[in-house]
């Protein structure tokens, strides 16, 4: 085989040979092979001849020749060598085209909402490769926006060989304007961190802090519309783009206002619990629960509560001002600054022995003892797990095995049963219908009662303690006692001057003698208005005692055995099953009327 040289004629290696196929080689000839590359045309071709040299002829040889006389990039004809040399074992003089010399080539698609442009390349085979010029005038004659050409791509088609479906070029889509946005500067309410204790233990009751903002606050700010921005395709057509809607804040936002300042922003008009929604945020001076339970966690607000629901066993509602609980309290907390309203009422639970169970069923000697009072009744609290404290009245359903205290009246439709309930102004059971019924326990009213029934059929001991009239009268009595000790000593205290007024009539006394005089007339004075302090005290107590001594225990219907009343600080037991009355303090013993 041969190495090729150029001819006259523009290809390489000896003169040319016809294709067709020429006689075998006479005797002593040999087949041989050489390559002729034609630069017009880019051509490669095999041309097998005679020669009087032997050569092998294989298909790896034929390889080694195309690599060696660099011809390795042109591209090959599929099973062009393999044509070669059954051409060879055949004898088969001629010439054969194996191979072709190709420029690189791209192709661009355009998608159908035009606004991509894909290429897809095609290497070069020993031909010419893609240039960026190139590159430029295809998308041109695509009539591609040139503002559209991706640079990044567009590098990378040129640095790769081949590339298939890249997107070279991209229109700018339209962006629409964005609607008026609303976002919200406060929250309704604070996950709280737990901590365990020096236990141990995490308190599961506490989870949120309900949020309370004061006036003014901002509540939230609104960004208005913003203008849509004009797109265009791969063409530089342009695409329209639509504004964004400027909607205002909503109107129902009461507690809040348009902060007469800043047009986009809302403002607490009051004190109270922010409630957000998506274009307002109203001010309550009430927060509302569906229920209370370990999903909400306590509740500690400054404000009124309201809960629509029940608040569960072990949980805490506290409130600088009202709770209203539409539901049922079981054995739970409630702490309000003023009114306390359980609409379906009140149920404790009763504690167990270990926890002094049975508080209210103490020995008839140990409750008739005064000086135990105090003592049984704090027992009494202990053993109790539901608890209601109110600045103003509580008003329930029913009240059961409860520690409930208030200012004002203590109120309940059916009942209050084995239950401490002590109260500045009265309790009223039954009084807008129901049972009206007030069954054990130990319950005070300054004021006085307003019941149905006292006790019950089972002879359940019930204690009743009414007006305030007996701390008063010991009061006064401590007071006049004040008051006779010191008309003493201002009675003492005159007669020695007396005395001195008389031994120093005609004389002048000396001046260290003068000046325990007028100490002695110092002390007389501030005695003469201490008892002057002491005489309107005595007398404003006693229009107290006047008052308090008009307390009633008013009972409409019947009053059980095992009653133990207290007015006033005289006692009495009833002993039989009686008619109801009006029982009052007469001297030092209660009375009916």
């Amino acid at each position: 085989m041969t190495d090729p040289k150029d001819n006259t004629d523009g290809s390489s290696d000896a003169e040319a040979r016809p294709d067709s196929a020429e006689p075998g080689p006479a005797s002593g000839e040999n087949i041989n092979a050489r390559l002729l590359f034609d630069e017009a045309s880019g051509c490669l071709s095999v041309e097998i001849f005679l020669s009087d040299k032997a050569q092998e002829l294989t298909l790896e040889s034929l390889e080694e020749l195309i690599k060696a006389n660099d011809f390795q990039s042109l591209a090959l004809h599929p099973e062009a060598l393999e044509s070669v040399i059954n051409r060879i074992e055949g004898e088969d003089i001629g010439r054969i085209e194996i191979a072709q010399r190709k420029d690189a080539s791209a192709e661009i698609s355009i998608s159908e909402d035009k606004m991509c442009a894909f290429v897809s390349t095609t290497p070069a085979c020993g031909g010419a490769t893609l240039s960026e010029d190139m590159m430029r005038a295809l998308m041109d004659e695509k009539n591609i926006d040139r503002r559209c050409c991706n640079e990044t791509a567009l590098k990378r088609v040129l640095d790769e060989s081949e590339v298939e479906d890249v997107c070279i070029a991209e229109g700018k889509p339209c962006q629409p304007g964005k609607d008026a946005q609303f976002i919200a500067l406060v929250g309704e309410s604070k996950e709280i961190d737990r901590v365990e204790d020096e236990h141990g233990k995490v308190d599961f009751h506490e989870v949120f802090e309900f949020v309370v903002i004061d006036r003014d606050t901002p509540l939230m700010e609104r960004k208005e519309a913003t203008p849509g921005i004009e797109g265009y395709d791969l063409f530089g057509e342009s695409l329209p783009a639509t504004d964004g809607e400027d909607v205002p804040f909503d109107s129902d936002h009461p507690g809040a206002l348009v902060d007469p300042q800043n047009d986009n922003c809302l403002i607490a008009e009051i004190k109270g619990h922010p409630i957000v929604s998506d274009r307002s945020v109203k001010v309550e001076k009430t927060l509302q629960v569906d229920e209370v339970n370990l999903e909400t966690g306590n509740i500690d607000f400054d404000g009124s509560v309201l809960v629509k629901g029940d608040v569960h066993t072990g949980m805490i509602v506290k409130a600088t001002a009202s709770i209203e609980v539409k539901g049922i309290v079981e054995n739970a907390i409630l702490e309000a600054g003023s009114d306390i309203i359980v609409n379906s009422g009140v149920l404790g639970s009763e504690p167990s022995e270990e926890e002094g169970g049975h508080a209210h069923g103490h020995s008839e000697e140990e409750e008739t003892q005064r000086s135990d009072e105090s003592e049984q009744e704090e027992r009494l609290r202990k053993t109790l797990k539901c608890h209601l404290r109110a600045g103003g009245t509580i008003d329930a359903k029913f009240i059961s095995m409860a520690d409930v205290e208030a200012v004002g009246d203590i109120s309940a439709k059916e009942y209050i049963l084995h239950c401490f309930a002590k109260t500045q102004q009265h309790i009223a059971l039954g009084q807008q219908g129901g049972k009206g019924c007030l069954i054990g326990g130990r319950s005070h009213a300054d004021q006085g009662f307003f019941v149905n029934m006292l006790g019950s059929e089972a002879n359940v001991r019930t204690y009743v303690f009414a007006g305030t009239a007996d701390q008063y009268e010991e009061q006064h009595r401590q007071l006049s006692e004040e008051r006779e000790t010191h008309l003493a000593q201002a009675t003492k205290l005159s007669d020695s001057l007396q005395k001195v007024a008389e031994s120093t009539k005609n004389k002048q006394p000396d001046p260290q003698f003068q000046a325990k005089i007028d100490k002695v007339r110092s002390a007389l004075e501030a005695i003469k208005a201490r008892i002057g302090t002491l005489d309107r005290d005595i007398g404003l107590l006693e229009e107290e005692i006047k008052e308090a001594n008009k307390v009633k225990v008013q009972v409409k219907k019947k009053v059980y055995p095992n009653v133990f009343l207290s007015i006033n600080g005289r006692d009495r037991r009833c002993k039989f099953e009686t008619a109801g009355g009006q029982y009052v303090r007469e001297g030092k013993e209660i009375v009916k009327n």
